[in-house]
């Protein structure tokens, strides 16, 4: 029962620690996008250098999206089958807000630029409420821990000089 568990388990945990990285990389990725695109790169060949200088799970993503694109697949199908592979929702978001940019004809730096930021935003709001959460965590163990050992070296003196006194006072 617990064996057939155990793939599944694993299988998650992969797939978390995937999204994961994705969401952190995709800030600095969308930056140097939008770097690119400004800098005079079309939409795809700013891509392409993207996934030649960078590692990992987005990249790889990115450059599949770029092959279903050079094999004939409509940029709209590949932003979809991409959000679909990943399952993240700030990449999700990124992609409609290209999709909406592609159909009303809004410039794609604009759009890379604001969306950057906005990942930017979040990613330090996360890290806020992570960081937010970290004194809760640590009363426990202050207290289970640190606080008697520290009561034993504060307090162990002057309770072995209160014994010896009442035991000279007998």
């Amino acid at each position: 029962m617990v064996a057939s568990l155990l793939p599944d388990l694993w299988l998650n945990q992969k797939i978390n620690q995937r999204q994961k990285a994705i969401k952190l990389a995709l800030p600095d990725t969308l930056d140097l996008l939008h770097i690119s695109v400004e800098a005079g790169l079309g939409f795809d060949a700013a891509l392409s250098k993207i996934i030649s200088n960078s590692r990992g799970p987005l990249s790889e993503e990115f450059f599949r999206m770029l092959q279903e694109i050079r094999l004939g697949t409509p940029r709209r199908e590949a932003f979809k089958n991409l959000s679909e592979r990943t399952n993240v929702p700030e990449l999700s978001s990124f992609i409609l807000a290209m999709l909406q940019a592609d159909i009303f004809g809004i410039s794609i730096g604009k759009v890379l630029r604001v969306q950057a930021q906005e990942m930017r935003i979040k990613r330090r709001q996360q890290a806020e409420e992570i960081a937010m959460k970290a004194p809760v965590k640590i009363v426990f163990p202050l207290v289970l821990c640190i606080f008697p050992a520290l009561l034993v070296v504060v307090l162990g003196p002057a309770v072995i000089n209160i014994y010896q006194a009442i035991i000279k006072g007998l």
